[in-house]
């Protein structure tokens, strides 16, 4: 799974483009695990991330779901489905409660051609975005199941720890066996004998049921 640290549009004037924004779009705001839009659903409008978390989910014919890619605040969505018009191949859940700005068709066309700022940022969340899945192809195709939950692991690992030494980072969302066996690609059965054997090899431990991750190992990722 795809996590991104940070926000897609790190580059950009977050104040200057929030203005921009909502003073043009919807503002929302979603509790933790409600739907922002559904597989299925017919797309019209763009939504900005303005505030929260979200996970990008497909699913099969049986149900069965995967996380593709967590997106922070200050990110674009439905962007690429606006403009196709075609239904949504994926569905957006919020992690966290999230605040987001619905952007209608007439208020698009004209922060396209009014706002350098607007374009740029689009433009920029878009690319991004192309090249996390495009790594998480790669890490599909050549790492393990241990390998790639030691990434994801990393990627939640934000926090310094220095009560445990400077070498470690501690993870500070709470996420289930299931919610991290959908993200690498596992078993739900198995996610807790792969973090044993991360432990094992010195890489990650858990204090008071919280995981760390070890920051030089991190860093080297």
């Amino acid at each position: 799974m795809a996590d991104y640290g940070g926000s897609l549009i790190s580059t950009m004037n977050y104040d200057g483009l929030l203005n921009l924004i909502s003073s043009a779009g919807t503002k929302m705001v979603f509790a933790k695990n409600e739907f922002i839009f559904q597989n299925g659903e017919i797309p019209s409008d763009l939504y900005y991330i303005a505030e929260g978390e979200v996970a990008v989910v497909t699913s099969n014919e049986n149900g069965a779901e995967k996380v593709i890619m967590v997106l922070k605040s200050h990110t674009f969505s439905g962007g690429i489905y606006r403009v196709s018009k075609i239904p949504y191949a994926l569905s957006i859940i919020a992690r966290t409660p999230t605040v987001v700005y619905r952007i209608d068709q007439n208020n698009y066309d004209r922060l396209m051609s009014e706002s350098k700022l607007f374009r740029d940022a689009f433009v920029l969340c878009a690319e991004k975005k192309l090249e996390l899945l495009l790594t998480e192809v790669a890490n599909l195709s050549f790492n393990t199941s241990k390998e790639r939950l030691f990434a994801f692991l990393s990627n939640l690992a934000t926090e310094k720890a220095p009560s445990e030494g400077e070498e470690w980072w501690k993870i500070t969302t709470r996420h289930t066996q299931e919610e991290m066996a959908k993200a690498v690609g596992a078993s739900k059965y198995t996610i807790w004998r792969l973090i044993g054997e991360l432990c094992d090899e010195d890489k990650t431990k858990i204090v008071n049921r919280k995981i760390y991750v070890k920051k030089q190992v991190k860093m080297e990722q």
